[in-house]
Order: structure tokens, then sequence, then C-alpha cells
């Protein structure tokens, strides 16, 4: 599922936790505009004092599916996971 912000335009997605466990949540997050997009990571980043987002990627829209793949790539290489670790959310 997408959380719609103000667009689609620029995809954020973040797996929340500083050490993830199985199975894992990719959260995406929509923003019509790059700027938007930076301006919700660096909140992001801000609010590390109080939870960690273990990794996230910004993605333009239309290559949000390879960059998807990539992104679950990196987190079965860091945290040791593999394909059936994750969890499908779906799209609206």
């Amino acid at each position: 599922m997408i959380n719609k912000i103000t667009g689609k335009n620029y995809l954020i997605h973040i797996v929340w936790g500083e050490e993830p466990e199985a199975p894992l949540a990719i959260e995406t997050y929509g923003f019509k505009t790059n700027n938007e997009a930076l301006a919700f990571l660096n909140g992001v980043w801000l609010g590390n004092v109080w939870t960690d987002a273990s990794t996230s990627k910004i993605v333009k829209a239309n290559e949000s599916e390879n960059e998807l793949a990539n992104f679950k790539e990196e987190l079965i290489n860091e945290f040791d996971f593999d394909e059936s670790d994750f969890k499908e959310i779906g799209d609206e």
C-alpha cells in the first residue's frame, strides 16, 4: 500500500526498526515532488532520537518496481533475511 502523502511521483520505501524481524513490512510513502520526499526523510532522520528507521530508499515512481526489488535485496543481505520474510501490504 502506498501511503499517499502529497502524490505518487516519488516514493520512499522504509522498514521501521533498528533491527527488524521477519515478517518485514516495507512501508511506502508517496510524494508529488522530490523536495517533499527529501523533507520527509529529513524528518525521519531527525526523529531517530525516538525511533529508528533501519533503512530507507527514495525512488521516482516509474522506477519503483525495480528499486523496491533492489531494496529488498539490500535488506536480505544486510539482515540475513530471505524473500519469504517479507509480508505483502498491497497497493491502493
